[in-house]
């Protein structure tokens, strides 16, 4: 009886270990980098209405894996423009990459530019950097139209203090 009550113990202790683990979620303040950039661009003759510098940051947390997937939340988007027009941008979104490198990639996001929201998206792309940084355009549109509204993000783990 004795024994049966220290396998159950043991086993109790052993399960809830390995929840504490799976619920620890690894999180990463990121930094845009200078290479980043917001813009309206007419996507049909690759004409720019407006570019501006993008910067600021954002919390990406790990929310696991599905179908192959490893998924991300992205949180607490807090950039601005600058130069051109100047506004906030404010957001959040998933981030979802695959393959045995994680060489695919998809981002999607919703923002608040200034009074404007917006859905931007990837789609499914090959990725440019592997993680822990992260290059990707997103857009309003993933078929060529006139002024659709793109941000290219360049980034990499915010130094800490």
């Amino acid at each position: 009886m004795i024994r049966r009550y220290l396998v159950l113990l043991s086993m109790a202790v052993i399960l809830s270990a390995g929840m504490s683990v799976a619920s620890a979620r690894e999180e990463i303040r990121y930094e845009l980098t200078s290479e980043s950039w917001f813009g309206v661009v007419c996507e049909l003759c690759y004409c720019p209405d407006s570019i501006a510098e993008l910067s600021g940051t954002f919390l990406l947390r790990e929310t696991g894996e599905e179908g192959g997937f490893q998924t991300f939340d992205v949180l607490e988007v807090q950039w601005r423009t600058r130069g051109g027009t100047q506004a906030a941008v404010t957001g959040s979104g998933t981030f979802r990459q695959w393959g045995t490198s994680g060489r695919q990639q998809q981002l999607e996001l919703d923002l608040s530019v200034g009074d404007e929201e917006l859905h931007v998206t990837s789609g499914p792309v090959e990725a440019e950097m592997e993680l822990p940084r992260i290059a990707i355009q997103v857009e309003t549109s993933l078929k060529p139209t006139c002024r659709d509204r793109i941000f290219f993000l360049s980034a990499q783990p915010k130094p800490t203090d």
